[in-house]
């Protein structure tokens, strides 16, 4: 993901399985990872839309282990973090089988990161495609 403005870029995730990600964020213009040490605070949102109001259905914050749900530094100065996201959160999401049976829904996230100075970032940004899934495990 690019480091200047935002990286619109999609997620895709099925409701039969966890999401499990490490995202690498770059400058755009001069390709070196975006250290992101001075950024103790991220956050990431998935939304009906984009304003949607009140309490986002999925809202990550920063975890301390990569074994949690919510989003895990793992090599800052690199510019590497995971996005976790367990399997009950995305079977618990609404609109299942919406508009019709087997359909995928759309969401829409972003990823925001707030500096030690109180600067506010936001990484990325796109839609958040929820398909159904296949293969369900016990």
């Amino acid at each position: 993901m690019s480091g200047d403005g935002n990286d619109v870029q999609p997620l895709v995730a099925a409701r039969s399985d966890g999401f499990c990600e490490v995202f690498g964020f770059v400058h755009a213009r001069e390709g070196y990872p975006v250290n992101l040490s001075g950024y103790p605070v991220a956050v990431m949102q998935v939304r009906q839309y984009q304003g949607a109001p009140g309490a986002a259905p999925i809202s990550l914050t920063n975890v301390a282990s990569a074994a949690d749900e919510g989003l895990f530094l793992v090599d800052a100065v690199a510019g590497l973090m995971q996005v976790r996201i367990n399997r009950s959160t995305l079977e618990g999401m609404a609109g299942r089988h919406q508009p019709k049976a087997g359909a995928a829904q759309r969401f829409f996230y972003d990823i925001i990161f707030q500096a030690t100075d109180g600067f506010v970032w936001k990484a990325a940004e796109g839609e958040f495609i929820l398909a159904p899934g296949v293969t369900i495990l016990p």
